[in-house]
């Protein structure tokens, strides 16, 4: 039984939709008839009783209203109804529709009024409807735009938030990046040439990341003369071999001081499988470095003295570090003689020689060099 409940509830639906078109149908056919019965019934009741035959006006008034109602087919049938009704009641001979010659021109202009009656009636219909439905497809188009425009606003305000949780995720890399001396970079293989640099990275490299425009060549030139082979081979081993790669080099920037740099590249690949580009990291290491130097020169300075190495071996060691810590700088050692008032030069290896003879020995005034200035008087 439940199997045969769909096809009956689809036959109720079916079958409703053309009873109730046949009812309006019929209704709008029945509405002549109806209105020029009427009309007859009037006339005759008001020239029976007023002596008053207005009956042009009233199968007018029927066929305007079988039209408006009806359409153009219903008021065609209430002209024809009319004239026969005009003919057979109102025109000599009465009570037939034989036309006299004399009255002819009387029932052609009558059939003529009708009809134009008619066509009015039907097109001002036709008109109205036309305009009814305008004025509803308006109001759906504007109901239609309305949730556009609010779709559009909820697209553009979900952007908006979308674009400032953007920028602060930006902001929250540059600043971790610039906290943690690590710059991000895209290079292309087949250009050879950067498609991304990250700020910190252009301030690694001693870039100005508003002015510049991260030229690959140009930053390859301010890599160390001593490491920049070992670059460029790790760079083209990696690409020979679709890898990853990691390398150390240093950098000279224009003010001479040096930076040591840890790189990591990672390869990418299109659709087809081609080796597009490297994306990567850039850290810059020179503190630790630093650090690490500082701390072997002093566990290796230590390990000098427990041995008993030679004073000298050990304040140039001494020197040495202190150079290595601060490139463009020369460090030397002067010993102090106090009976004579003078400073000797006892240790500095990288110091020029022609400049350890010319302070040698140095003497101590106000007006002897910073050395011989600094250097404390007899007591």
């Amino acid at each position: 039984m439940s199997g045969l409940s769909p096809i009956g509830n689809q036959g109720l639906k079916t079958g409703g939709s053309p009873r109730r078109f046949g009812s309006d149908a019929a209704v709008r056919w029945l509405l002549p008839v109806l209105s020029v019965a009427g009309a007859v019934i009037l006339s005759r009741v008001l020239e029976f009783y007023w002596q008053s035959t207005p009956f042009t006006s009233l199968f007018i008034c029927a066929v305007m209203i079988s039209a408006w109602f009806g359409g153009f087919g219903p008021g065609l049938l209430a002209v024809t109804l009319s004239l026969l009704a005009f003919d057979y009641y109102f025109l000599p001979p009465f009570y037939s529709f034989a036309v006299e010659w004399n009255a002819t021109p009387r029932l052609i202009l009558f059939a003529a009024a009708a009809l134009m009656v008619a066509l009015l009636a039907a097109s001002q219909k036709s008109r109205t409807e036309s305009l009814g439905r305008t004025r509803d497809d308006l109001a759906a188009k504007v109901q239609e735009l309305n949730r556009t425009n609010e779709a559009l606003h909820a697209e553009n305000t979900e952007r908006k938030l979308a674009k400032e949780k953007l920028q602060r995720s930006e902001a929250y890399l540059s600043e971790g990046q610039r906290l943690s001396h690590t710059g991000s970079w895209a290079w292309n293989v087949k250009m050879k040439e950067n498609v991304f640099w990250s700020k910190e990275h252009f301030r690694i490299y001693g870039f100005d990341p508003e002015t510049s425009s991260g030229d690959y060549q140009a930053a390859r030139d301010r890599i160390h003369p001593d490491d920049a082979l070992r670059f460029d081979e790790a760079v083209e081993r990696a690409i020979r071999e679709r890898k990853d790669f990691e390398t150390n080099h240093r950098v000279i920037l224009p003010s001479g001081a040096v930076r040591h740099i840890h790189t990591t590249g990672h390869p990418v690949f299109n659709d087809a499988g081609e080796l597009i580009e490297f994306i990567g990291t850039t850290m810059d290491v020179t503190e630790r470095k630093q650090s690490d130097a500082l701390l072997s020169s002093e566990k290796h300075i230590l390990e000098m003295i427990a041995g008993g190495a030679p004073l000298q071996a050990v304040l140039n060691e001494l020197c040495s570090a202190i150079d290595e810590q601060s490139p463009g700088s020369i460090s030397t050692v002067l010993s102090l003689d106090l009976e004579r008032q003078k400073l000797w030069p006892v240790a500095g290896s990288g110091v020029p020689e022609g400049w350890a003879r010319s302070i040698s020995p140095l003497a101590i005034g106000p007006v002897a060099g910073s050395c011989g200035t600094a250097a404390p008087g007899p007591r």
